[in-house]
Parts: structure tokens; C-alpha cells; sequence
């Protein structure tokens, strides 16, 4: 069984059927414009969260760093004085020292009456 169709028909079914697919593809252009809009608005927002989130994150490692080069300071002033009182019994004994190189360095009054005493003794002082 054969089924003729005239050619007006045909290309009248074949132009309608063109035309629902020009149709159906300008929607889907159209939907898929503003699906990608969507997304690229999405997406500008979640990268300014993310640049939000970076510059928190590195405003806070540099908070970081500056505690950790201020306990440096503390540990280096914390070994100064450590080795400060480390080093105070040596100060300390090096100065005792020091006077007393000092005070046996000095002549007492009572040492140059004794040395006149005696010189005048053996005559050796004329006046």
C-alpha cells in the first residue's frame, strides 16, 4: 500500500516542520543566554567572596607574622637577660677584684708614719 502525497502538501509539512525547529532552537538560544547570564553573575559573586576571603585570610597571616617576629624579639630579649644573670656572679667577682687591686694599690696614713718612723730611725730622711 502506497501513500502519495502532492508536493504542495509536502513542502508545506516539511516548512512548518522547519519552522517549529527555527522556533525551538531561538528558545533554547534564548534559555541558554540567560542561563549562562545567571552563571556568570554567579559566578562574579562567588569570586568577590573568594577575593573577600583571601584578603581576610592574608590580613590575618600577616597579623601571624608580625606575632611571630614579636615573640623573636621576646625570645631574643629573654636570652639577653639570661645570659645577663648568667654572667653577674662573673661581673660581679671581676669588680670585687678590680677593688681590691684598687684599695692595695693605696697607701695608708698610718703605712707613711710607719715608713717617716723609720727612715727618720736610720737617718736616711735629713731635713
Amino acid at each position: 500500500m502506497s501513500v502519495y502525497l502532492r508536493k504542495d502538501v509536502f513542502d508545506a509539512k516539511i516548512e512548518a516542520l522547519f519552522n517549529r525547529l527555527h522556533a525551538e532552537i531561538g528558545t533554547l538560544k534564548t534559555e541558554l543566554r540567560s542561563e549562562i547570564g545567571s552563571l556568570r553573575t554567579e559566578l562574579k559573586s562567588e569570586i568577590g567572596d573568594l577575593r573577600g576571603d583571601v584578603r581576610a585570610l592574608s590580613a590575618r597571616i600577616d597579623g601571624l607574622e608580625k606575632r611571630v617576629d614579636d615573640m623573636h624579639d621576646y625570645v631574643y630579649l629573654f636570652i639577653v637577660a639570661f645570659l645577663a644573670v648568667l654572667a653577674l656572679p662573673f661581673f660581679n667577682r671581676w669588680l670585687e677584684r678590680r677593688e681590691e687591686k684598687k684599695i692595695s694599690s693605696f697607701v695608708t696614713l698610718d703605712e707613711v708614719k710607719r715608713l717617716i718612723a723609720e727612715a727618720n730611725f736610720r737617718g736616711g730622711i735629713s731635713s
